[in-house]
């Protein structure tokens, strides 16, 4: 029985109906002519409307044939004839492609997808004969050229398979495909090109925007393609898709919160968990709140640092299911004396609160990993900031421009400044109003003869700041406000967090530099209103901070098979470091060039999730790796779309192993047809042009 290799031409095969249109629209109906005597007409059109009707019959038949064996050719027709012996015909080539990225790691009960596509894999092999080639690539690999060149060797391509396991990395088949056409075998006739990828799919592998590029590079070899996927039915799954730490560094004995964001599929019906560990130690396990399957769910740890080491290593995991590479997300805490916070104010009232929000427990206590010291404006325009310190303005009078000056520079550092107003009115000051920090920013007070109860709204689309406030504190709060700054026009770098009935914000965020300034709308003190008495007063300076403290501390994080860039305080343009992978073994040795001290050093070769440790002449960091986000969506691509965008090339698609074995034997186990179907046209071709040139009245 012929298979059809392009069988969307088929569609063409309608264009058949044309000349059977045409044929019975323009039929010749007798007509009535004037005549003296009939007896020889008559006696004409007996003689000729057989003939007449037999001719038209056969060109009808002539032009359908003709549009019909032009579509069948177009289809790529092959006659099912076996190969004696399973090596007749020409000699194949099979490149065959495997995936070994993350996403194939999902479980199909016992098996995981990289063990269904490896089956598939061994069936390509298993039809080749003995003189037949083939080569083994493994996109999802750190070294995917497995097998290359082609070989016969079919003992070691089965060796070479059997070896094989999933990597932890994301595929790029557009580029190891591209890659490996650009420096095709020598000798490989195109006709003799087969292509067999087994794979899930998964677009984050196969961006469908990278396709029509690797189509046209295909179309210029016109090799046989077979795409064989092995997607999951049913996708179920609960995996992390984000996680952070406050603070973002490990002190002595200081409360750590992770906060932890959960992604479940719509096929899930499982419970979910999670549990915190630092240096291997459990710290805390809690259940997920019941939500709908496919919504994202956010859940809060807590632990405690070990006040010994130079860095603190955490882990969050949640329960086995049918993908493991999200079950688990990596991070290092470095280790930190506390970060210096210099908090301002002219009066020791204007500062209560915001002193106890930064220390709950008095000066004893480092909460959070602040070390506080209170200043007045004139001792701050006196001394010099510490590098990395964070500032909580009260009350500013009008500004000195030393004072300007010193803030900037922290700004452009990458510390965060929180400003509250206050009476001495320094906010609507011309100096502050001139301040480069505060451009485009309108800002106004509002004054009310008594104090009104105010409740605060959340904004439509929140920042990240406000989501996290949402977490701790459900509600916005209310409370009575007497004066309060309205601000208006913001930039549009401008972040808001929170916002009043009238649709102004609360608290404003203006990056300046690598850092931010943070400005509230109410003072830190009762003279404005009892803001500073609320539970929220006091977890929202937290968050602001904790989030600076998050800034001046980069994790030292990646994901596996990509980049880190890692400070590094050597006066060094080159160096060589070694990666030692989380389960131990031989360290990797990478080279590693920077263009100045300043820059960071540029890291790869990171294969793996987990704690990884770099060092170089006694110096050890610890590198948090990750697996890919994006092999965590599980998001798969249908055969029917490489089917269309490959479109002429011949593509073979197979579901299931059954109809991969019906592909392999009809395509190419057999003889093509084109070539006589294109004959035949031709020889129809020329029939019809003799037939429609006969006089119609000659027998």
């Amino acid at each position: 029985m012929p298979v059809f290799l392009a069988p969307w031409l088929l569609l063409a095969a309608a264009a058949a109906l044309v000349p059977v249109g045409l044929h019975l629209l323009w039929r010749r109906k007798p007509r009535a002519v004037p005549f003296s005597t009939l007896r020889f007409l008559r006696e004409a059109v007996v003689r000729t409307r057989h003939s007449r009707r037999l001719t038209q019959l056969l060109l009808l038949s002539l032009r359908v044939l003709i549009l019909l064996c032009l579509a069948l050719a177009f289809a790529q027709p092959k006659l099912a004839l076996p190969r004696a012996g399973g090596g007749g015909g020409q000699q194949r080539t099979a490149l065959i492609i495997l995936d070994a990225s993350a996403s194939m790691q999902f479980r199909h009960g016992a098996e995981s997808a990289f063990d269904l596509a490896r089956q598939r894999a061994e069936t390509v092999l298993a039809s080749l004969g003995e003189s037949d080639k083939a080569a083994l690539l493994v996109p999802g690999l750190p070294e995917p050229a497995v097998v290359l060149p082609p070989t016969a060797d079919k003992a070691k391509l089965r060796a070479a398979l059997a070896a094989l396991a999933p990597g932890q990395i994301q595929a790029d088949f557009a580029t190891s495909l591209a890659n490996w056409l650009e420096t095709p075998p020598a000798g490989l006739e195109p006709r003799d090109l087969e292509i067999h990828v087994c794979s899930d799919f998964q677009q984050s592998s196969w961006p469908l925007d990278r396709l029509p590029t690797l189509a046209e590079r295909l179309r210029r070899r016109q090799p046989l393609l077979f795409l064989n996927q092995v997607r999951p039915e049913a996708i179920a799954n609960a995996g992390i898709r984000q996680a952070s730490f406050q603070p973002a560094a490990a002190f002595a004995a200081e409360p750590v919160r992770a906060t932890v964001q959960i992604a479940t599929t719509p096929d899930w019906d499982g419970t979910v968990s999670a549990t915190l560990l630092f240096n291997g130690s459990e710290q805390d396990t809690r259940p997920a709140p019941p939500a709908p399957p496919g919504e994202r769910q956010t859940l809060i740890l807590h632990g405690a640092t070990p006040d010994t080491g130079t860095a603190v290593a955490a882990t969050i995991r949640l329960g086995d299911d049918a993908f493991a590479p999200d079950n688990r997300h990596y991070a290092v805490l470095p280790r930190d004396a506390g970060i210096p916070v210099w908090l301002v104010r002219d009066r020791p009232a204007e500062s209560l609160f915001a002193e106890a929000a930064i220390q709950p427990g008095g000066t004893a206590s480092q909460a959070a990993g602040f070390r506080l010291e209170t200043l007045t404006w004139a001792e701050l325009a006196a001394r010099e900031p510490p590098p990395g310190c964070l500032l909580v303005l009260c009350n500013p009078p009008p500004p000195e421009p030393a004072v300007l000056q010193k803030v900037e520079a922290l700004l452009a550092a990458g510390s965060s400044v929180l400003l509250f107003p206050g009476d001495a009115g320094g906010l609507v000051d011309p100096g502050f109003r001139g301040w480069a920090v505060l451009a485009g920013l309108g800002i106004a007070e509002r004054a009310a003869a008594t104090a009104e109860p105010v409740v605060l709204l959340p904004r439509t689309q929140p920042t990240d700041v406000e989501k996290r406030l949402r977490s701790i504190v459900a509600a916005p709060p209310t409370f009575p406000i007497s004066r309060r700054l309205l601000f208006r026009h913001l930039p549009a770098t401008a972040e808001a967090v929170l916002e009043y009935p009238d649709r102004t914000p609360f608290l404003v965020g203006l990056p300046h530099g690598t850092g931010q300034l943070w400005l509230g709308s109410v003072a830190a003190d009762r003279g404005w209103s009892d803001f500073p008495l609320t539970p929220f007063f006091l977890i929202l300076q937290q968050e602001i901070l904790r989030t600076a403290a998050a800034r001046l501390h980069p994790p030292l994080e990646t994901v596996a098979g990509g980049s880190l860039a890692l400070p590094w305080a050597e006066p060094l343009l080159e160096a060589t470091f070694e990666l030692t992978p989380p389960a131990g073994g031989p360290p990797r040795r990478r080279p590693s060039r920077r263009r100045t001290p300043a820059e960071p050093f540029v890291l790869s070769g990171f294969s793996e999730p987990g704690i990884w440790t770099v060092s170089r002449d006694g110096i050890t960091r610890q590198v948090a790796v990750n697996t890919p986000p994006e092999e965590a969506e599980l998001d798969y691509a249908g055969l029917d779309t490489f089917t269309t965008r490959f479109a002429p090339l011949p593509v073979l698609a197979a579901r299931t192993a059954a109809e991969q074995g019906r592909n392999l034997q009809l395509a190419r186990f057999g003889r093509p047809l084109w070539p006589w179907l294109l004959a035949a046209t031709f020889l129809a071709a020329l029939a019809e042009l003799g037939l429609a040139n006969r006089p119609l009245g000659k027998a």
